[in-house]
């Protein structure tokens, strides 16, 4: 309030006085702070009446703003009767730098009108409608009288678009998933923003068939169809979501005809930004249960098309009252099976029908009360984490479970039934340990007294399929398909690490969590630089996820002629659960010395855009390591790379022995030809490389495991020893000799001349190993390079080497 003489305020210091921030000493005017300000009005008569205000016109230029995304604003439209009855504008010099004009209005006596935007130095991004009559373009509400203009739906849309942003609901957003699919699934009692039309509004209701138990009714029901002008006389529901994919986008209800004539309640309308498309018109085919559809009238998929990555607005708008909506999910995937698409654990065709899931991979998380589920670390976890119920006050919730405890959920679809096995990793991780050492487990929801309180816990991590009074653990599957498994807190305190399905009464928990080491097929080198040199497609193990799949090709450019390609090429980016999501490729490796390691990377973009395939992921024995995350710095011809998201690429090995070497697809198209590890800290690849496993230079007059390894597999093998013999015997390969073009891996010994001795050496070598200690590459020759099987015969090798060429030949053949 300012005094009507400012010699009524008592305040002493000039500064703090009650009276216009502008005329304050010194003076602190408004446009600091809102970027305009009031200068004076130009309303005939000073009046408020709507109809003689001005009319605001877009600033052309700032039309690229994502403010105006959706709003269907064009260069030089204009907004009528929304300039008054006080406007403000930008004071030069106020500012070091003038806000960016939005909308303006433009006089000839200076007295204009400005609509703007500027981000201040602390990054916030203020606003300024300029104008008091701004607001009167929003609804059709006045104090007093009709509306003179009514609310512009332009308008509503760029305000919407502001105040999205500037609430930063990008970090609260719903997220899209990386796993090739593009699924966002969303319960749709968590809308963002509610419109009211027609009288008609989306209300919140207790659904107990509902996912969530909630769910979203459009009422009152009365019988109302809004078939068009939906986007401006229906009622909406907004959910913001950060897309990382673009095109085109199925769009999939979860609802039901709820009101009392359902074949005049079983539709809905979709959009996207505020406009409703044509293809995304009246949702239908619902019954009085909950049931998904993804069909619009006349039998086609109701599609959207997401025209750029980043925050847009979905909008569900009712087509008929008494529609309850509960779920909605958008997905890249054309699949028509919605169940499987949504089923985040896929049961194993082994024979055991095995599922293996981590307790922190929930698909649903519920709090009841005070009590809830929450991610811990744990360093004797699996996986380093684990799920802790608490808090641990003592709770114990023996029955009504499914009502009274938290829960968590984990869809899966089953391809078996009848009666499966569950045991469950978990530790009494209370204060009291004998009164956290016990957990419910059920099916779709449902309480399951053959899973009713799974008990023996200790403080340490243990497995049990034991139920209360001693028998096992066991539920019933009663078809194949997408069913919820489900598990609840018995006691606080309790802390779930894992969860193994089975159908196999007799399955061995203890050897899945303690499996023997695999035979090791790269042996690292015990000199100082501790290296390890693997040939890509030389894997040990390879796995297929999300639709795609590491396949060999043959390349010139390649070391060895061959590489690997993650295939198919569609654009996919699995940036996150990529051991779970993304296609790999393992690599045995036997490591002689701990501690730090450093990986190196030989690959390149060979997708049709290159920045959009030149990324990988590694990781070491199964578990996602952040030094290994995202290997980038690759173009379109071969390169090594040695950087990750974290810096330097490295890893630790904290035993000697065999562990496993993973490699992940990040991006589809992505060519790997080859792994290098090593001690060595050097950035410089090539010194590395120089040390006689390849490259230029390096080779030593004494013949060593490495310089004999000619083909660059990590192994010395018959193979390294026919391509010496291949070389010998090129006629070409001898003129580049004659020239001094010396190929270093055919020169073992380093003396500058290809010759039989080269062949001796490793003759001698493999004839000094025993079969026990022969690699196991030895014996998977069929992936080696062809040769002339004449010119093995003619060496003289270890029967037990020769036998495991001879066999690899055997099955090369065969394949081909």
């Amino acid at each position: 309030m300012q005094p009507a003489d400012q010699a009524d305020d008592p305040e002493p210091d000039p500064a703090l006085k009650a009276m216009k921030f502008r005329d304050l000493v010194p003076p602190r005017p408004e446009c600091e702070l809102i970027g305009v300000q009031y200068m004076s009005t130009a309303t005939p008569g000073f009046t408020q009446e709507e109809a003689f205000y001005e009319a605001y016109t877009v600033e052309a230029s700032s039309l690229t703003d994502p403010w105006f995304d959706g709003t269907g604003i064009l260069p030089g439209d204009t907004f009528l009767n929304r300039v008054g009855y006080e406007w403000d504008q930008i004071v030069s010099g106020c500012r070091s730098t003038d806000p960016q004009i939005l909308l303006r209005y433009d006089t000839n006596n200076g007295k204009d009108a400005q609509a703007t935007k500027y981000v201040a130095p602390s990054g916030a991004t203020v606003f300024s409608t300029g104008s008091m009559g701004f607001s009167f373009g929003l609804d059709d509400w006045r104090f007093s009288g009709a509306a003179v203009s009514p609310a512009d739906s332009r308008l509503q849309t760029f305000t919407r678009n502001v105040l999205t942003d500037l609430s930063n609901v990008v970090g609260s957003a719903f997220g899209q998933s990386t796993d090739g699919n593009g699924v966002v699934q969303i319960e749709v009692e968590d809308f963002q923003n509610a419109t009211v039309a027609s009288n008609r509004s989306w209300s919140t209701v207790a659904e107990a068939a509902a996912s969530g138990g909630e769910a979203m009714f459009a009422g009152p029901d009365d019988g109302l169809n809004v078939a068009q002008n939906y986007e401006q006389n229906s009622p909406r529901l907004d959910f913001n979501i950060d897309f990382t994919e673009t095109g085109t986008h199925y769009v999939w209800v979860l609802g039901r005809a709820a009101g009392s004539t359902p074949g005049s309640s079983d539709s809905i309308h979709a959009g996207l930004d505020g406009a409703g498309p044509a293809t995304a018109r009246r949702i239908q085919n619902y019954g009085v249960d909950f049931g998904w559809s993804s069909q619009i009238a006349g039998g086609s998929r109701a599609t959207l098309d997401v025209p750029s990555t980043g925050l847009h607005t979905l909008n569900l708008w009712m087509r008929e009252d008494g529609f309850m909506a509960d779920k909605v999910v958008l997905t890249t995937n054309p699949t028509t099976d919605i169940d499987s698409l949504l089923a985040s654990f896929q049961q194993g065709t082994d024979g055991n029908g095995l599922l293996e899931i981590e307790a922190e991979q929930f698909d649903s998380n519920t709090s009841v009360g005070s009590n809830n589920w929450s991610l811990v670390a744990e360093p004797n976890a699996s996986g380093g984490e684990a799920m802790f119920a608490g808090p641990d006050t003592g709770d114990n919730i023996a029955s009504n479970y499914a009502i009274n405890s938290p829960r968590m959920d984990y869809t899966i679809q089953f391809n078996e039934i009848g009666t499966h096995y569950v045991w469950v990793l978990g530790s009494a991780a209370g204060i009291q340990v004998p009164s956290s050492d016990s957990v419910h487990a059920g099916l779709n929801g449902i309480e399951v007294p053959t899973l009713k309180r799974i008990q023996n816990f200790s403080s340490n991590y243990d497995w049990s399929n034991t139920i209360s009074g001693g028998g096992r653990a066991t539920f019933d599957v009663p078809s194949v398909g997408v069913h919820t498994f489900n598990l609840w807190m018995r006691e606080d305190g309790f802390s779930a690490d894992k969860i193994v399905i089975t159908t196999n009464p007799t399955f061995n928990i203890d050897a899945l969590l303690n499996p023997p080491d695999p035979d090791p097929s790269f042996f690292q080198d015990a000199g100082p630089d501790g290296i390890v040199d693997i040939e890509a497609e030389l894997f040990d193990a390879q796995g297929d996820a999300s639709g795609h799949t590491w396949n060999v090709i043959a390349d010139v450019s390649a070391s060895g002629g061959q590489a690997m390609i993650a295939n198919p090429e569609t654009g996919a980016n699995i940036n996150s659960n990529y051991s779970l999501n993304s296609p790999n490729l393992d690599y045995y490796i036997d490591f002689v010395q701990t501690g730090t390691h450093y990986v190196w990377i030989l690959g390149r973009a060979g997708g049709a855009t290159t920045g959009s395939s030149d990324s990988v992921h590694a990781g070491l024995d199964g578990v996602e390591v952040p030094g290994l995350r995202y290997f980038r710095a690759f173009d379109a011809v071969y390169d090594w790379s040695g950087i990750s998201s974290a810096g330097r690429a490295t890893m630790d090995i904290d035993t000697v022995g065999t562990h496993t070497l993973n490699v992940w697809m990040r991006e589809d198209a992505f060519v790997i030809d080859r792994i290098l590890v090593t001690t060595n800290p050097t950035s410089d690849i090539q010194s590395l490389l120089g040390s006689g496993l390849g490259g230029v230079g390096g080779a030593s007059n004494s013949a060593s495991a490495f310089s004999m390894d000619t083909n660059l597999d990590g192994q010395v093998s018959p193979v390294d020893v026919l391509l010496v013999v291949n070389y010998l015997n090129d006629p070409i390969a001898g003129q580049d000799e004659r020239n001094g073009n010396v190929l270093t891996t055919q020169d073992v010994d380093g003396n500058g001349v290809v010759s039989p001795r080269d062949v001796l050496l490793i003759v001698n070598h493999l004839n000094a190993t025993s079969a026990e200690d022969e690699p196991r590459e030895v014996a998977r020759l069929l992936d080696a390079p062809a040769v002339d099987e004449a010119l093995a015969e003619d060496l003289y090798l270890a029967p037990p080497v020769q036998d495991a060429w001879f066999e690899g030949r055997r099955k090369r053949n065969r394949v081909s």
